[in-house]
């Protein structure tokens, strides 16, 4: 496969230094951008490019995780306890947290949701599925682990979901047409912990191991009906280490991938033959980034350790 690179980076267009770690930067559809961490979460507005801070909301919680659920205005904080609580979407005049979920028995690593906003999902060392049904009340185990579940992404259709973490292996569920219960349909032995992964389409999912310098592209095989490796990506590997969180978003409007490892950002343009080319590159010279992608795929945020700052870098239209 052949694999090019361009030398021009987004554009960063404002930082807002701020010494606390934060492990969760989200956008809201409502023009907010949420950016929790340390005991307390900050609240900013995203106008024509820029941050305009509005203020804070000071909690015991640490947040590793968060999710928005755009039909009510409100989101979701997964904290260091394995407690994921819902929140008001501006939150400055709700200092306490609307109704606390499940509980996990240790840090939520991700939280995601489906698209008709009914069903939520969420990892720590087992995956759980929260239904709503008036609220979100009831809640599901579908698969267990032993160690940390790092990442989960769910398809289009809504009916596959994949996980990895600490077991070395990839795991694909399957949800019953008959009796809607999600299945293990597959197990993919790796050599390394997996890191991050999402689904690409119906077909396609792309994973990042830990500590690699390529990012595995599978494709589902009509045949045997098995997902299987199609290509591989070489992406930026800096320093031995790379810290938890940042996970893997694909931009289905601008068809981009953002895959952090160790202390790169990649930013990946998927092609209409399905073609996977690395086009940008940030070296931020620490494992510790945690941010997100705007859903349209023209804003980049994120916080590091290195310079502690809050910075927003829109993704310019050289991104073809």
């Amino acid at each position: 496969m052949n694999i090019t690179k361009n030398q021009q980076n987004p554009i960063l267009k404002s930082q807002n230094y701020i010494r606390e770690a934060l492990y969760s930067l989200i956008f809201m559809e409502t023009g907010f951008v949420m950016a929790a961490g340390l005991e307390k979460f900050l609240i900013y507005s995203l106008r024509n490019g820029y941050l305009k801070f509005l203020g804070q909301v000071t909690q015991n919680d640490i947040i590793f995780s968060q999710c928005e659920i755009k039909c009510s205005n409100q989101i979701l904080q997964g904290n260091i306890d394995g407690e994921i609580k819902i929140w008001h979407h501006t939150s400055l005049n709700h200092s306490k947290y609307i109704m606390k979920l499940k509980k996990h028995n240790s840090r939520v690593s991700n939280i995601i949701i489906n698209r008709e906003e009914n069903q939520i999902y969420s990892c720590s060392t087992a995956l759980i599925i929260i239904y709503k049904q008036q609220q979100y009340k009831y809640s599901e185990n579908i698969l267990q682990n032993d160690t940390s579940i790092r990442c989960i992404s769910l398809n289009e259709s809504l009916n596959k979901q994949i996980a990895c973490g600490l077991d070395k292996q990839i795991i694909i569920l399957q949800q019953d047409p008959l009796d809607l219960k999600w299945k293990k349909m597959q197990k993919i032995g790796i050599k390394t912990n997996g890191e991050r992964l999402c689904f690409i389409n119906g077909n396609q999912f792309v994973f990042q191991q830990y500590l690699q310098n390529k990012m595995l592209v599978f494709e589902f095989n009509d045949d045997n009906k098995q997902f299987q490796k199609k290509n591989e990506v070489i992406v930026g590997k800096g320093v031995s280490k790379c810290d938890f969180g940042f996970q893997m978003q694909f931009s289905k409007e601008k068809q981009i991938i953002i895959n952090k490892n160790t202390s790169f950002v990649n930013i990946i343009k998927v092609k209409q033959n399905n073609q996977y080319i690395l086009v940008s590159q940030i070296n931020f010279d620490t494992p510790s980034i945690f941010g997100s992608l705007s859903d349209d795929g023209r804003y980049l945020i994120t916080w590091d350790k290195n310079s502690k700052c809050i910075q927003l870098r829109e993704i310019n239209d050289f991104i073809q």
